[in-house]
């Protein structure tokens, strides 16, 4: 993950993800780790909002990690695939990868190292950036264009690209039960989503889907 910190500011990590907050509010945790928790400024709101008693994040870059919050509990600097390692047999209520997934080699390898650090009611909440919107789908179609930018879908630092169905799949087959799945739908395309909806029969509404979330439960054996 060190490679997608090039070329940002401590800007571009460093503010609350309200929409995360939110939907991670509604499984009313005791405890939540954050993968990827840049500046801790998602943490160290759930924290001033009550919404957890114990914050804790894992970030590989040294740079984003020394601003961290002291509403944050504890912060790790080590990639992903050393959390387990930093935190032993710890578990958390919730687990957090907010636009993560997309920037690991191998995302469902971490998928299932992390389900040992989830409780055994806890919740994985994630946001993907959906490879399938419309902006991407229209260049590949009409101009014959994939083209990496500094940030978005295509931003140059993704190296893994989802779908709906494979942010589905890439979590049930690393041992997990789908809770909930939902998009956002950009602001601005509201009247578009109203005319493409009653166009297609609601077939077509993921093309304006900018990202998903998804929450997920660790399969309980037996």
């Amino acid at each position: 993950m060190s490679q997608m910190y090039d070329t940002k500011t401590e800007s571009y990590f460093g503010h609350a993800r309200a929409d995360i907050v939110e939907l991670v509010r509604k499984y009313k945790p005791t405890s939540v780790l954050e993968i990827g928790a840049g500046t801790g400024a998602t943490l160290a709101e759930l924290k001033r909002s009550q919404v957890v008693q114990v914050a804790v994040g894992i970030e590989p870059h040294a740079r984003l990690a020394a601003c961290n919050t002291d509403l944050v509990d504890e912060f790790y600097t080590c990639s992903v695939e050393e959390a387990g390692v930093q935190l032993g047999s710890r578990q958390f209520d919730c687990i957090i990868l907010a636009d993560v997934l997309e920037h690991l080699v191998d995302p469902w390898s971490a998928l299932m190292q992390l389900s040992r650090l989830l409780s055994p009611t806890g919740v994985v909440v994630a946001s993907i950036p959906n490879v399938g919107h419309y902006s991407v789908v229209f260049d590949l179609v009409l101009k014959q264009r994939f083209r990496y930018v500094q940030e978005g879908l295509l931003d140059r630092t993704h190296l893994r690209f989802f779908c709906p169905d494979d942010m589905l799949e890439m979590f049930r087959s690393t041992g997990y039960a789908i809770e909930s799945i939902s998009s956002n739908i950009e602001q601005e395309s509201r009247s578009k989503k109203r005319f493409v909806s009653w166009l297609s029969r609601g077939r077509l509404d993921p093309l304006l889907a900018f990202r998903y979330y998804i929450v997920a439960t660790r399969v309980r054996e037996g």
